[in-house]
């Protein structure tokens, strides 16, 4: 419905209603082949042995397959009076077959207001500098389904039974023999969000700026929970938890320089989140192990994932130092000391304590664009600060023994005890239990510099085009980073099991060399 006055529009009234569905099948298949004769032969069948599990125990060899589906019914509403007094509400609902037949379906509303207050006579007549103000404020909700396809039923695997009399008979058969116990009464994870917000510009819009405010409340979190061994599984899929986030982003643009021949723009953001969580369904806190066995808290009241372990207060200088002081019973010289928190002169397990974790401060992005008159120029300045990863290529004795960065001032003896933080390769505690496998990833890099050059429209006629644009870019020029970090790409994380999981996160290993690319290209328009 649409009502007019005269040639001004005060009323504009808009709906949709929709209706999706899809179904996502995935089938896999695997071989893993060990101990081959030579690095010459890459044939399977030239293999000593074939691996049905790898060596973290997930399956490696055989075929799987998966399917999940999901069905949506949408509708939205949008209402605005004289473009200045905006409305806009939103309801859905989706059902998802990964969870029982009696929770597939969760609805999630969602409503928005704005005031464009520029459009009001009092600040046209006595403000005009201010181009545009617009205040804006909403509340949804939103959902995931993000968990295995069949975290709701106890699987049936391949299975060994022992039949007949006597000593019997092996045969081969199926059970429910998985480490993870199914959860038939789990439903969707829900995130309860609201928005507060402005976008100003002045100077007849020669600077703009975004702010944004948010707090979201998530419950009925989704994840595996560890559990009593004595159940006969390790872990089970549960919706207990609610975890909080706030923060806030803002955006600045400015029109430095605009005239005839040179033209000069900048925009810079930046967004700082803090995560907390509220509850766990009971106990206060929870531990989860990485595959070195490194651990990760979740406690209430602190960032959902945490590192945990030893703090170390330097290195042992000699056998007698270990000998007249409190320490762990593989303790060496040579080897990380670690402060005995307690105060009970015994380290142990008890002396573990929070020793970082994954989420930045804040990350930050600026880009600057000239022009003048057809050469164009931008570069891309991008950081993070503040956050920390576990570094698990301090696991392996290459890393320690090559890596500059394990070596330089490393303990050798008590007559050359080295700067009094490095250890030496592998003596005394493992290095992954303690904070000096964590480490500082902060940074910041030149991401992307381009160079380009645009034919006037006149030459472009003649050669019959109505455009041509030649340019040159360059992606991750520079990197700077904090002298902590040991490792060769700050941005790397280890996602695969056990770190697809929301509490365990921030492991890295393996990471790929930051790729520096240089790349030329030509835009023809006809």
């Amino acid at each position: 419905m649409r009502q007019t006055e005269g040639l001004h529009q005060k009323h504009d009234i808009s709906g949709l209603i929709g209706f999706s569905a899809q179904r996502t099948t995935i089938k896999t298949a695997g071989i893993l082949g060990v101990d081959f004769p030579s690095d010459m032969i890459q044939t399977l069948n030239q293999s000593s042995t074939i691996m049905i599990y790898d060596e973290n125990q997930n399956r490696a060899t055989g075929t799987w397959r998966k399917a999940s589906s999901m069905a949506s019914v949408f509708s939205r509403f949008s209402y605005s009076y004289e473009d200045r007094y905006l409305l806009s509400a939103s309801l859905r609902t989706d059902g998802s077959s990964k969870f029982g037949k009696n929770n597939q379906w969760a609805w999630f509303p969602s409503v928005s207001l704005g005031w464009r207050v520029s459009e009001e006579s009092f600040v046209k007549d006595n403000a005009k500098w201010m181009s545009q103000l617009k205040l804006r404020a909403s509340y949804g909700v939103t959902g995931t389904d993000n968990i295995d396809s069949y975290a709701n039923v106890n699987l049936l695997q391949s299975a060994n039974y022992i039949l007949g009399e006597g000593n019997g008979s092996v045969v081969t058969g199926i059970a429910n023999n998985s480490s993870v116990l199914g959860n038939s009464d789990l439903r969707w994870e829900q995130t309860n969000e609201y928005n507060y917000g402005l976008d100003l510009s002045v100077l007849n819009n020669r600077i703009g700026l975004t702010v944004d405010y948010y707090y979201s409340k998530t419950k009925s979190l989704l994840f595996k929970r560890p559990i009593n061994s004595v159940s006969g599984y390790q872990e089970k899929w549960t919706n207990l938890g609610q975890v909080r986030n706030k923060g806030i982003e803002i955006e600045l643009t400015t029109y430095n320089i605009q005239n005839k021949n040179f033209k000069w723009n900048t925009s810079f953001n930046i967004s700082a989140n803090k995560n907390k969580v509220l509850d766990l369904g009971g106990p206060s806190d929870l531990k989860f192990y990485g595959e070195r066995n490194e651990m990760y808290v979740t406690q209430v009241g602190a960032p959902s994932i945490q590192f945990w372990g030893y703090k170390t207060v330097g290195v042992w200088t000699s056998a007698e130092e270990v000998k007249a002081n409190p320490h762990a019973e593989t303790d060496a010289a040579g080897g990380l000391r670690v402060q005995n928190t307690n105060g009970d002169n015994v380290i142990d397990e008890n002396d573990m304590v929070v020793l970082g974790d994954p989420f930045p401060d804040y990350t930050w992005g600026i880009t600057n664009t000239l022009r003048y008159k057809d050469f164009d120029f931008s570069f891309l300045f991008q950081g993070v600060q503040g956050v920390d990863v576990w570094n698990g290529d301090e696991y392996y004795n290459e890393t320690r023994k090559w890596n500059r960065n394990y070596v330089t001032n490393r303990w050798i003896n008590a007559e050359n005890p080295g700067d009094g933080k490095t250890p030496y390769q592998n003596n005394g505690i493992d290095h992954m239990f303690t904070d000096y496998a964590i480490q500082d990833a902060s940074y910041i890099a030149l991401k992307d510099i381009t160079l380009g050059y645009t034919l006037p429209k006149k030459v472009a006629k003649k050669i019959g085009l109505s455009g041509l644009r030649v340019y040159t870019s360059i992606q991750n020029l520079k990197y700077w980073w904090s002298s902590d970090y040991k490792g060769i790409n700050p941005e790397s994380r280890y996602t695969s099991s056990p770190y697809n999981v929301p509490l365990v996160a921030g492991y890295q290993r393996g990471a790929f060399p930051i790729q520096r690319t240089f790349s030329f290209g030509i835009d023809f328009n006809f």
